[in-house]
This record gives structure tokens, sequence and C-alpha cells, in this order.
């Protein structure tokens, strides 16, 4: 059996041809639906007609919103802190 789902989803009212693993069919549905769902809302609060705009602002929108989150979820400056405390710490613990 094919792994694959190849598919045209309606994104934003515009057929986009796509092709997406088995298991990831619902979130692949889902992530048409919001953009779908992202664009009537743009439409309708800036009264814009162009699908390409409104596809390009809901891209952003959606972009921008994920590297908020990633911006967030960065751990890494709180990783070196904590080595360089760790190593602070162990310079004055007895050694073995």
């Amino acid at each position: 059996m094919d792994e694959h789902i190849k598919t045209v989803l309606q994104i934003g009212g515009i057929g986009v041809p796509v092709v997406f693993h088995r298991k990831d069919e619902e979130i692949a549905r889902k992530a048409a639906a919001q953009v779908t769902e992202k664009v009537n809302q743009l439409m309708q609060a800036y009264r814009v007609e162009s699908k390409e705009r409104l596809l390009a602002m809901s891209a952003y929108l959606f972009a921008l919103e994920k590297l908020k989150l990633e911006q967030r979820n960065d751990t890494q400056p709180y990783e070196e802190k904590i080595e360089e405390l760790t190593r602070l710490v162990e310079r004055y613990l007895p050694q073995p």
C-alpha cells in the first residue's frame, strides 16, 4: 500500500496539488483549513479581493507567529548560563 497521498487541497480558494505521508493527512488538511480561515478573515477585515495578496498576507502572519514561538522556546541562552554556573560551582566544590 502506498504510504503517500497525492491530492489537491483547496487553500484560500485555490487548488494546490500536494503530496503528504498518509500518517500526516489530518494535520495536512488542518493546515490547509487554517490558511483558508486566515484568508477569509483577512478578506473580511480588509476587503482585499486579490487571492495572491491574501495568501501572501496569510503566509506572513503564520511565519511571524512561528518565529515568535521559536524565539520564545529558544533555550540556548539558558543552557549557556546553566553551563557557566555549573563551572563556577564546580570550582568551589572539593575535588574527589
